[in-house]
């Protein structure tokens, strides 16, 4: 504020009692012109106040403002630099994983033929078995079960002409027939 209105005037007063003075207060009164021009520049202080700490208000905000674009581009650089390791790795990773595509299936391929051949070797028996699987498996899965339940669809012939004879007892040699007369076997 100013000091001319704090501005007071003291007078000093006899008192007749005692002879002492004292300061006496009173205000200083402006004409109406003086106290315009004080307003006046009242007005214009406090203006410029209200603008300075505007100003200092869209300061800060500015500056949090920056600082919040700052800090958002230096995360969004490092997620950019995390996205290119990753694309760099992914291009790395596609001819390798091009390869072993291609392997799994040549390896599906031969899978497919042996399991063809191993069927074929063992029937029509084998083949409705296998058509007859639960829960539709892979081609791997019916060579696996083919494999492990092979023995139940070979038949075990002998072949023409190895078959065997029992051995002949001291009972049997003695009822042989004679004159043309079928033996009689007993199993």
């Amino acid at each position: 504020m100013s000091d001319q209105n704090s501005e007071q005037t003291t007078e000093t007063t006899a008192n007749e009692s005692g002879g002492a003075t004292q300061p006496a207060q009173t205000g200083v009164v402006f004409t109406p012109e003086q106290q315009a021009h004080i307003d006046q520049i009242m007005s214009k202080v406090r203006k410029e106040g209200r603008e300075a700490a505007k100003k200092e208000l869209d300061g800060q905000q500015q500056k949090a403002k920056e600082e919040a674009e700052a800090a958002r581009l230096k995360e969004q650089q490092e997620w950019q630099k995390l996205a290119e390791t990753h694309e760099a790795k992914a291009k790395e990773l596609t001819p390798q994983i091009e390869t072993l595509t291609a392997r799994v299936t040549e390896y599906e391929t031969v899978i497919t033929e042996l399991l063809e051949a191993k069927v074929k070797a063992l029937g029509d028996t084998a083949k409705n078995a296998i058509a007859a699987l639960p829960g539709a498996p892979d081609v791997l899965a019916r060579l696996k079960w083919l494999n492990a339940n092979e023995g139940l669809f070979k038949t075990q012939q002998a072949p023409i002409g190895t078959q065997t004879r029992r051995p002949i007892t001291n009972n049997q040699q003695q009822q042989q027939p004679t004159d043309g007369q079928r033996p009689i076997v007993r199993f």
